[in-house]
């Protein structure tokens, strides 16, 4: 995968679906808004206008990235866009596997060759990297100048693998990296079945499928696909069910409904996804404005962060292209 800021990380949920076009000035809103909608209906937010208040896109990231589409060193698709926004939307809660196809994949596309200034990574080329000038600037507080370097080389079955020094390889569709236990690894083929061996969490198993460590000395495993609501499941699983809204109940071993705020909970009772288990009840996470602790949690809600013992939105950025 190729490399991203935190703004367009968040983008990665997302595939095709739907029409029209969405403009890149409107973009950070209409994203909230689609965030919300999915994180409502699938437990992450209690309601749409808690989420709306705490779903906020801001920072120089984001305003570097529009100022970037807007100066043409970014490429950018209304269209996409909207396909992108609309599965959000329609997101059904479930795990599908870790190389589903995306329509916010390419949705920023850099354009910048090697060699040329940048401010950050995505506007270069083919997976390139934006070489910071002064490697001590910050890029979320300034604009920090830099340099585009060449991307990874993308390789196929049996080729190495990996960081050797400079930009390394990454492995072509349906292959991953396994490890070799040397400097670099080997591009191998996905493992489709479930039940056969695998070897790291994310990368080994085809969808739907993920691979559920059973020895972490030698990090070997089996693939396996999660149990769906109702269903029989493993407590101890990685990933024991494959709704976000539910866990594995240690009584009845089923896949169960997460337990609501003021419920009882415990390291096997698991709560909603927007509070925390603290003394054994489910206390809800703290929304814009509302007190928090940074040391001890639980977390604010979104994209909120705990400054000063205060949920508190990200400061406004500053547009870091010319």
């Amino acid at each position: 995968m190729l490399k991203q800021n935190l703004w367009v990380l968040v983008l990665a949920v997302a595939a095709a679906c739907g029409g029209g076009g969405v403009k890149i000035d409107d973009f950070p809103e209409e994203l909230a808004a689609a965030i919300c909608e999915r994180d409502v209906r699938c437990g992450f937010q209690p309601d749409a206008a808690t989420c709306e208040a705490s779903q906020i896109f801001a920072g120089n990231d984001v305003e570097t990235t529009v100022g970037a589409v807007q100066a043409k060193t970014l490429k950018y698709s209304e269209s996409q866009a909207k396909k992108c926004l609309d599965f959000i939307r329609d997101d059904d809660c479930t795990f599908r596997g870790f190389y589903e196809q995306s329509a916010c994949d390419d949705l920023f596309v850099g354009t910048l060759a090697a060699g040329t200034a940048c401010v950050f990574d995505d506007e270069c080329a083919d997976g390139g990297e934006c070489t910071q000038t002064d490697a001590a600037c910050d890029r979320n507080t300034a604009c920090c100048a830099g340099t585009c370097a060449a991307g990874p080389a993308v390789v196929g079955a049996n080729m190495p693998c990996g960081d050797t020094g400079g930009a390394g390889s990454i492995c072509d569709d349906g292959l991953y990296c396994k490890d070799t236990g040397a400097a670099t690894g080997t591009c191998t083929a996905l493992v489709a079945n479930a039940g056969d061996a695998c070897d790291t969490f994310f990368d080994t198993c085809a969808d739907p499928f993920y691979c559920n460590i059973q020895d972490f000395m030698t990090f070997t495993g089996k693939c396996a696909a999660p149990a769906a609501s109702g269903e029989a499941c493993v407590a101890n699983d990685l990933l024991p069910c494959i709704d976000s809204r539910d866990y594995c109940d240690p009584t009845s071993n089923t896949c169960t409904r997460r337990v609501g705020v003021d419920q009882t909970c415990s390291d096997a009772i698991i709560c909603i996804g927007f509070a925390t288990c603290t003394n054994l009840k489910c206390v809800a996470d703290p929304g814009a404005g509302a007190a928090c602790d940074a040391a001890n949690g639980p977390d604010c809600l979104g994209t909120l962060s705990c400054e000063n013992a205060v949920c508190t939105a990200p400061a406004p950025g500053v547009n870091c292209e010319p």
